[in-house]
């Protein structure tokens, strides 16, 4: 299988003051022209005291708890066009506009599949993204990590963390990969009424550069960077790591 980096879910979370779920509910959303009359639920409505989470069959989510509310969906077509969760995110700002919004976050999750490179995997993260160091061989397995990386760009701030994942796609095996999760965190704080709402409409409108962006610096700058040093390891070093793993 051919190793890509693929977009597989969108999450768009408000965070504000003293927000409180129990509202949501599907009459409510439907009712304040959040989301379609015609929109079924995938399952029943999950209710606690301090959580709400809805599902649908077009494949968007929603889950409300104290302060957070996060509209997600998993990715089922290729036109990002079609995508319902930035939609249904700024509709939600456009009727309850009096929240005191502090944040918003844009998270794409992205899988870059390495086929049958089930090592290659730990390799690109422990052997490429880490500078080599006494306490990787520490312990009878080989090391294992994660990466959380701190971008401040001129518009929000990008949180990014790279794990190892295993994607299971229908009845088929786990696909090994690379998991890349990343955070567009924009602050509102400092903004009050109409200001505030349209800024943070914008920045949902401006979903799909972001997305865009990240894919790009992640295929450009950590998996090209990645797979050029473990090209670069002398064979020495590559049937080393093989054994070890072995």
């Amino acid at each position: 299988m051919e190793s890509k980096l693929e977009l597989q879910q969108l999450s768009f979370s408000l965070i504000a003051n003293n927000y409180n779920p129990a509202r949501i509910t599907p009459d409510f959303l439907a009712a304040s022209g959040i989301i379609p009359q015609d929109w079924e639920l995938a399952s029943k409505p999950v209710v606690a005291p301090n959580m709400v989470q809805l599902k649908f069959k077009n494949g968007l989510s929603i889950i409300a708890q104290p302060g957070t509310i996060t509209f997600s969906e998993a990715i089922r077509t290729s036109s990002l066009e079609e995508m319902e969760a930035a939609k249904v995110a700024s509709r939600y700002l456009e009727s309850l506009p009096a929240a005191d919004y502090q944040l918003l976050k844009i998270s794409p999750m992205n899988l870059y599949n390495l086929g049958t490179q089930a090592d290659t995997v730990r390799k690109l993260i422990v052997e490429a993204l880490l500078a080599p160091a006494p306490w990787h061989s520490f312990g009878s397995a080989p090391l294992k990590a994660t990466v959380n990386l701190v971008y401040q760009l001129e518009h929000c701030q990008l949180s990014l963390k790279v794990d190892e994942a295993r994607f299971q796609q229908g009845d088929a095996n786990a696909i090994p990969g690379l998991l890349f999760v990343g955070d567009f965190i924009y602050s509102q704080a400092e903004l009050t009424g109409e200001a505030k709402i349209n800024s943070l409409k914008a920045a949902i409108d401006n979903w799909q550069q972001d997305v865009s962006m990240f894919q790009e610096k992640i295929s450009a700058n950590i998996i090209k960077t990645a797979q050029a040093a473990i090209s670069s390891q002398p064979e020495s070093i590559k049937e080393k790591a093989l054994v070890e793993s072995a």
